[in-house]
């Protein structure tokens, strides 16, 4: 207690003498990798191409994200393979993969990844958002303070895989699965900052589903504020993700060249007004690759005007179908006084599974149970169970829990850890 008056006192009284606000940048990258690793054969038998982490890599290490948040990728070992060939290589070990968790609302051949940046980012927690199709993943991360003795500021990013489609019926699923993330993230007590980024397929600002993303309590906002047309205006040709090919379909992608922005990076308010120590810098947003040089065009056609190199540009042609869409955040490191005494590898909180559905585990690293407490709260902070625990992986029945969204705090007399998880 004298520390932290002392602290006051001199901010208050001696601001010379106050701690400096440090700053730091995190680049964020999404990607929808089409089929990755093994490619598709579906369309046709001769189309599919596999390998393709050496093409990823290139990629990778041209854009150097920190945060890397990945759709079409069809299971684990593929996860893997990206961490180890295509991030951590050249003397990089600072990439880390979020454990993969395979789909959970039905169409399992699909999946996200997560993968961060260890030097500047720690991990969380990891809840899930279900819909009709495919997962909308959630990793809520902290971002590393060089003053260890301060609070950390946080940043939720999320990704998602919408349907593919033109007509009213795919339209509609978009939009079920955009009425699930806007309950997701209104149901939180306070606006967080929140970066949602995916292959959301649609075809202007217009839709359904995007003006419910971007509406609500808490709306997301398009930080290059895009007209709502943006499929018809040749001056944003620039912002087109799909399809990187004119007319060659490989791992059954899409043909037709680069006429649709189907993917993107949408932030919360506190990041675009950077009211909570994480900011978008402006005019970081950016389609790798596309200009708008190449508009109904292969990405790689020698029209294209874009500052990529030619090997970047044929890359990005035989990876995917898609483009990668980058952005980047200002980091202005909190300087108030963190209040923990143990490190949250130590207390090693974790739940599972997540979503959960009848009962949720607990796990920690904590010997003595004696004297640890749990408690749930909804997102309006009330308390809607508690207890003392009885052993370091305890079985909790949660089946009278309405569907939604709560937080389960592991306490003792002098630490605390909270994680968020759904019940469905």
């Amino acid at each position: 207690m004298k520390h932290l008056l002392l602290a006051l006192l001199i901010t208050i009284f001696c601001p010379s003498l106050a701690k400096a606000q440090t700053k730091d940048t995190v680049r964020v990258m999404v990607y929808n990798l089409l089929n990755f690793p093994d490619g598709s054969t579906i369309c046709s038998t001769t189309n599919a191409i596999q390998g393709r982490v050496d093409t990823l890599q290139k990629i990778l290490e041209y854009v150097q994200p920190d945060v890397l948040m990945v759709c079409e990728l069809q299971h684990a070992l593929g996860g893997l393979s990206i961490l180890n060939n295509a991030l951590n290589t050249n003397g990089k070990t600072n990439y880390r993969m979020v454990t993969y968790q395979a789909n959970q609302s039905g169409f399992s051949s699909l999946n996200n990844a997560f993968y961060y940046n260890s030097d500047k980012l720690i991990f969380d927690n990891a809840p899930v958002i279900l819909t009709d199709l495919r997962d909308i993943n959630v990793y809520q991360m902290e971002v590393v303070n060089p003053d260890t003795t301060a609070s950390r500021a946080t940043i939720d990013f999320m990704v998602g895989h919408l349907k593919a489609g033109s007509y009213i019926t795919n339209e509609e699923r978009r939009d079920r699965a955009c009425d699930s993330i806007r309950a997701f993230v209104d149901a939180f007590p306070t606006e967080r900052n929140i970066v949602l980024g995916g292959d959301f397929n649609m075809y202007s600002g217009t839709e359904a589903g995007f003006v419910t993303l971007t509406s609500g309590k808490y709306p997301f906002r398009d930080p290059i504020n895009a007209p709502t047309n943006w499929q018809t205006i040749p001056s944003w040709n620039f912002m087109h993700t799909q399809s990187t090919r004119s007319s060659r379909s490989i791992n059954c992608g899409a043909t037709g060249g680069l006429d649709d922005r189907f993917d993107l990076l949408l932030t919360s308010d506190p990041v675009l007004q950077g009211t909570n120590h994480v900011q978008y810098l402006a005019s970081t947003y950016d389609v790798i690759g596309n200009n708008g040089s190449t508009y109904n065009d292969n990405i790689n056609d020698l029209t294209n005007t874009s500052p990529e190199p030619r090997a970047i540009l044929d890359a990005l042609y035989y990876m995917s179908d898609h483009l990668p869409v980058v952005l980047e955040l200002e980091v202005t490191h909190p300087t108030t006084i963190a209040v923990r005494t143990l490190a949250k590898a130590e207390l090693g909180l974790h739940l599972y599974p997540n979503p959960a559905g009848e009962q949720l585990t607990i796990q920690h690293h904590l010997s003595d149970t004696k004297k640890v407490y749990w408690e749930i709260n909804d997102m309006l902070g009330r308390t809607i169970q508690s207890n003392r625990l009885s052993s370091t992986q305890q079985l909790l029945d949660i089946s009278q829990l309405p569907q939604g969204v709560y937080s389960l705090t592991l306490s003792t007399a002098t630490e605390k850890q909270q994680k968020t998880f759904v019940k469905r």
